[in-house]
């Protein structure tokens, strides 16, 4: 991975952590007979759990810092929020960035 790269994928996660209120991430979560992962497309979750009960989108800036220190944005990327209502279980929220599952979380009841 290059410099670039390693620093894209920084500012992406620190923008995704800090933009998520109160909820418990967990490496898998099952959708009927199937597990979903991280690092799964939107198409494969869709296939296994159907369409989500809720999105959101947006679009947020990637920022490096140049080699004076200043923070520049070096480009943007899609983060999909999809929220699933599970019944008698906790509602799950899963987030995409750029069609690629990258968290999930369980969300607590108000």
């Amino acid at each position: 991975m290059t410099a670039r790269g390693l620093l894209v994928r920084i500012a992406i996660l620190a923008l995704a952590t800090a933009a998520a209120p109160s909820a418990g991430a967990v490496d898998t979560l099952r959708c009927g007979n199937s597990l979903i992962d991280p690092g799964m497309s939107k198409a494969e979750v869709e296939a296994k759990c159907g369409k989500p009960d809720h999105t959101e989108m947006e679009r947020v800036p990637v920022l490096a810092r140049n080699s004076a220190g200043a923070a520049i944005r070096i480009g943007e990327t899609t983060i999909e929020r999809w929220t699933y209502q599970r019944g008698r279980r906790l509602p799950a929220r899963l987030t995409f960035e750029d069609g690629r599952l990258e968290r999930i979380e369980l969300l607590t009841r108000p």
